[in-house]
């Protein structure tokens, strides 16, 4: 299930809800629950078009494996001419394990420009 919304300011919100169950007779069941939610705001800084945007994800898995992952990223795109963009993004992720071992499992920064020929 998605759903997602734009309002006139550029403003968006999307929220994705989805389920998945494999039942394989070898192997047993194995179910994964995920929910995410994602914002995007746009702003104006010293002149520059810039975009905001930031993602807070969930999944959960029982059967086979279980385990829980949690995770939030968040970033910017920073237009500064029609032709040339420059983008910088934060992500990070924990995982849960039973019985309850929760650690950082992930961290990542990204720093890229596009430009458009």
């Amino acid at each position: 299930l998605v759903l997602g919304s734009r309002y006139n300011n550029g403003t968006k919100l999307i929220l994705n809800i989805s389920n998945f169950t494999n039942n394989q007779t070898e192997q047993g069941n194995t179910e994964l629950n995920s929910a995410s939610i994602t914002g995007g705001y746009p702003l104006f800084i010293f002149t520059y078009k810039t975009n905001l945007f930031g993602t807070l994800s969930y999944l959960s898995a029982t059967g086979l494996s279980e385990f829980s992952n949690y995770g939030i990223s968040l970033g910017s795109t920073l237009k500064i001419s029609k032709e040339f963009r420059l983008n910088l993004a934060v992500s990070t992720k924990a995982r849960s394990t039973p019985p309850l071992k929760t650690k950082m499992s992930n961290l990542s920064v990204k720093l890229s420009t596009n430009y458009i020929f």
